[in-house]
């Protein structure tokens, strides 16, 4: 697997590295996520379902617990197509 530092971080970004499974694999590891996370995630799209995720994750056990409540009566007080 390559090593994923700045500098072959940069050759990536400017395509003189091919993507491949194991630059995707590296890049990941170097910023603590996922591969995943890099492909099916828009940082830029706050009201994504994973961005709403990854904010209810960093919130008290008892936030989480109330915007699962709302979610739960939203979908009991929603009506049928």
């Amino acid at each position: 697997m390559i090593e994923m530092d700045r500098s072959n971080l940069s050759r990536l970004e400017q395509g003189e590295i091919a993507y491949t499974q194991d630059t995707l694999e590296a890049v990941a590891e170097a910023l603590s996520c996922e591969p995943a996370d890099l492909v099916m995630r828009n940082p830029l799209d706050k009201s994504a379902v994973w961005s709403i995720h990854d904010q209810l994750a960093k919130a008290p056990a008892e936030k989480r617990e109330q915007a699962a409540a709302i979610v739960e009566a939203l979908l009991k007080t929603g009506t049928d197509g």
